[in-house]
């Protein structure tokens, strides 16, 4: 879970605080007493309620919208469902330096804490055929795992940015489209399993694309999924979600991240 942050950290904008109370219901805040049948129980506020708010927006176990979420060393961790459907509301520009003229629809941001994600998408791909999702973090590690989603979902446009810490990607079978890894100084490591079943796009100075799953024809216009990977000096390594094995050298000791193996 994250860390309680600061409440400094956060420069929280009136709607993000509408989108909370309309999507968390908070057992510590409801009353005792009884209430008329058809009304929600109501909000008790208190000195801390910003802090608890902010609190529970950045640590959901499961959360179903558009989470932009922002720290300074608190570690960033949760499993989220996007929805590219919903209003996006919270999203500070400042925070990134993206490519992407629209807003994401999900963005996770911090300076030196580590970020550990799980991703999927819900929704409708006729209605709305991707979601795109922002992570970024200078220095800290980023760990991100894309759970499996079907065809009929919105497909997955994903950039993960850092300037000094390792980013680590894990795809799962059902993945189909484009991944992209560039360094300026860091190494690129591409899992056996992975490395079995992708084709080679380009490869360059820095930069590595490769495409995974069916390839759609000159002629079609599928939507696929897309991610871009990008560090000045941090280690990239991407592999497929339950097949592939990561361990990385921690204070002279081999730790089993996740599910061969890459130095």
């Amino acid at each position: 879970m994250v860390s309680t942050p600061q409440e400094s950290d956060f420069t929280p904008t009136p709607p993000t605080k509408d989108l909370v109370y309309n999507r968390i219901y908070d057992e510590d805040s409801r009353s005792d007493s009884p209430q008329p049948e058809g009304k929600p129980p109501p909000y008790t506020r208190s000195r801390d309620t910003s802090q608890g708010l902010l609190r529970r927006t950045a640590a959901p176990v499961a959360s179903v919208n558009q989470p932009h979420l922002r720290t300074h060393k608190e570690p960033l961790k949760g499993t989220f469902y996007i929805d590219p459907t919903t209003p996006c509301l919270a999203f500070d520009p400042k925070a990134f330096k993206s490519r992407k003229k629209n807003p994401p629809h999900a963005s996770f941001h911090t300076r030196k804490g580590e970020i550990n994600l799980d991703l999927a998408t819900v929704g409708d791909a006729n209605i709305s055929p991707k979601a795109s999702v922002l992570v970024a973090s200078r220095s800290g590690n980023i760990k991100i795992k894309l759970l499996p989603t079907p065809v009929k979902r919105p497909r997955v446009d994903l950039e993960v940015t850092s300037r000094k810490g390792k980013i680590v990607l894990f795809l799962p079978e059902t993945f189909s489209g484009l991944v992209q890894l560039k360094s300026r100084k860091g190494k690129f490591c591409i899992l056996p399993e992975l490395a079995a079943v992708m084709t080679k796009v380009k490869q360059g100075e820095g930069e590595i694309i490769f495409f995974i799953g069916e390839q759609p024809s000159a002629t079609a216009r599928a939507v696929v999924d897309f991610c871009q990977l990008e560090s000045r000096g941090g280690k990239l390594i991407v592999g497929l979600d339950g097949l592939d094995i990561y361990e990385s050298k921690v204070g002279g000791f081999r730790r089993k991240l996740f599910g061969g193996c890459c130095h």
